[in-house]
């Protein structure tokens, strides 16, 4: 099948040393592209079907996209860009493959991958990532995590982020079985693990927490529930543990090709941030100056790509790759991640990291989900504001926060939603919340 999706690129006009987006809905063909496309001599860059036209044409310009593949009518008019209807590619097992020469495919020294950060706070990047960064990803992954051949890698996170497509990889070199779920919601999730009685899957919190309302145990025969994608929250990891469920909290991103650290089968008093040892093959240092995680090893990405070819100033002459992160390295050599740079917020001089009140807001009563950002004030810098799901009123909410959080830490400001907007890949939309703060209207005291 693989070659044959290939050859049929091939008579559709793609050059060798093509990068290629693919703006697709299906899994099932663009996980075949995955494997297609690398042999023909080309890179591949997934990208999300939900993004705007404007951020997709920047994209594309960024990455200099020679070829679209996509089933989006919407799209189909970008200028001086081959565009390939994804809906005219046959993927039927049972056609006699043709030859494709394969002394044009990519080698482990060459860029293979192009994928998007997410994006939920800025502007998306596009990491690079070559064979060898893939390679050495896989083999540190599964050091920590066992897959044979016998085991069945259950699929339900998108294939433009780097989680989703990393369980293709290590199912292709483990010679594992994917199974493919294209509903995230908790009954879906439930379905596929049961009926293909998978021994993997990997879920980001939300996942995990629509997962347990439908299934509150976990299948005998699952072995590990890879969570990552967002901050775990010590309450759901408590509960979850509690029920038996194998948990796996990982850290990690697009720029590492995927897990940096990861703490598997933690105990019911998990307290929150820790992700355990880093990965074999990835050293990790802290950043005195600025608190932020350093990453360095053979799975660190090769550079952001932009319109002249790829930047690496990010890393740094010795290799070292500064993160967003903040976080540090106990005793024991294990990770602890405590917030995010660029999320710090300053409060009357105060620096304010919002993991820390979330976590506090955890334990407030009748609140099921809450997120902590910044609105400007000419007086405060920024006033704490808590966005929350749940029962309770925001008054209590309040009342509850001046008896358990200190005063210059405190929220001041307390919304109360349906949902937290989230992105497709299920993180806190940052972008959202602040456009939320800027409009609310409140009589909450600043005392």
């Amino acid at each position: 099948m693989v070659d044959f999706i290939a050859y049929q690129l091939l008579q559709h006009g793609v050059l060798p040393n093509t990068t290629i987006a693919i703006v697709c809905h299906s899994k099932f063909l663009l996980m075949t592209l995955l494997h297609a496309i690398p042999i023909l001599g080309c890179r591949i860059f997934p990208l999300p079907f939900h993004f705007n036209s404007e951020i997709l044409q920047q994209l594309l310009i960024t990455a200099r996209i020679n070829c679209l593949i996509t089933d989006s009518i919407t799209i189909n008019k970008h200028p001086k860009v081959l565009i390939i209807d994804a809906r005219q590619l046959n993927i039927n097992v049972t056609q006699i493959n043709p030859y494709v020469n394969y002394s044009r495919a990519l080698t482990l020294k060459d860029i293979m991958l192009f994928i998007a950060t997410s994006g939920s706070s800025a502007n998306p990047k596009i990491v690079m990532l070559s064979g060898d960064n893939i390679a050495a990803a896989v083999t540190a992954v599964r050091e920590r995590i066992s897959l044979q051949t016998t085991d069945r890698w259950l699929l339900c996170l998108p294939l433009y982020h780097i989680g989703g497509i990393a369980i293709v990889h290590r199912c292709t070199q483990a010679g594992a079985v994917v199974v493919i779920s294209d509903n995230s919601d908790g009954a879906a999730i439930a379905q596929a693990l049961i009926t293909h009685r998978c021994t993997h899957v990997s879920l980001v919190p939300a996942m995990l927490a629509r997962l347990l309302k439908v299934i509150p145990k976990p299948p005998s025969y699952l072995r590990y529930a890879l969570i990552g994608g967002a901050a775990l929250h010590s309450s759901l990891a408590q509960v979850a543990i509690a029920q038996g469920w194998p948990l796996c909290i990982s850290y990690g991103m697009s720029e590492t090709c995927s897990q940096i650290a990861t703490l598997c089968n933690p105990d019911q008093n998990w307290p929150g941030q820790l992700v355990g040892m880093p990965l074999s093959g990835i050293q990790v240092r802290i950043d005195h100056t600025s608190g932020c995680i350093q990453v360095r090893g053979k799975m660190l990405m090769v550079g952001y790509s932009n319109p002249q070819g790829y930047s690496d100033v990010y890393i740094d002459e010795n290799g070292w790759f500064t993160t967003n992160d903040l976080g540090y390295i106990d005793a024991n050599g294990q990770l602890w991640i405590t917030g995010r740079a660029d999320q710090v917020l300053n409060s009357g001089g105060v620096k304010v990291h919002p993991e820390q009140i979330e976590n506090l807001l955890q334990s407030c009563p009748n609140i099921v989900e809450v997120s902590i950002g910044g609105r400007c004030d000419p007086i405060w810098g920024e006033i704490i504001v808590a966005v929350y799901v749940g029962t309770a009123e925001p008054i209590a909410v309040e009342t509850w926060c001046r008896q358990h959080i200190q005063s210059s830490i405190r929220p001041r400001i307390f919304i109360k939603v349906d949902r937290l907007p989230r992105t497709s890949l299920e993180k806190i939309d940052r972008n959202a919340l602040r456009a939320l703060y800027s409009t609310y209207r409140t009589n909450n005291s600043h005392d």
